[in-house]
């Protein structure tokens, strides 16, 4: 049976789908997380699913894997989140640094410059005086 997401997340066939997105699945794999998915498309005529007992323990057990999985989730986007942050900070000291020698070789407005221009002009400004330096 094809079935769509409803929860924010779930495992099925062994992988994460989100909500929103479709997965084809059996009935087995269906049963116990009725409560998450929706049937978009049954194998066979399906009017109503068969209770199971101890089916109320299995959807605590379900909802409480999708909260785990949920923290889990979270915590990787929140370290993402910091990688970017660092890789952010890494990236404005060395155009810091980049500005620093641009105004040491007398380079003016360097504060617009993308750090490409700005390295651009540092290597132009170092050839010119490597050349001045050399015809004397």
């Amino acid at each position: 049976m094809l079935v769509k997401v409803k929860g924010k997340a779930i495992k099925l066939n062994g992988r994460w789908c989100y909500k929103g997105e479709t997965e084809e699945i059996t009935l087995e794999q269906y049963e116990g997380k009725e409560k998450y998915l929706e049937i978009v498309k049954a194998d066979k005529e399906v009017k109503e699913l068969p209770q199971v007992p101890g089916e109320d323990i299995v959807e605590e057990q379900s909802q409480e894997e999708t909260e785990v999985d949920e923290e889990e989730i979270e915590k990787v986007e929140e370290e993402n989140q910091q990688e970017e942050k660092q890789e952010e900070t890494e990236v404005d000291e060395e155009l810091e640094a980049l500005k620093e020698k641009a105004k040491s070789l007398d380079i003016k407005v360097t504060a617009n410059m993308k750090k490409e221009t700005i390295i651009k002009k540092i290597q132009e400004k170092e050839e010119d005086q490597n050349q001045t330096k050399n015809e004397e």
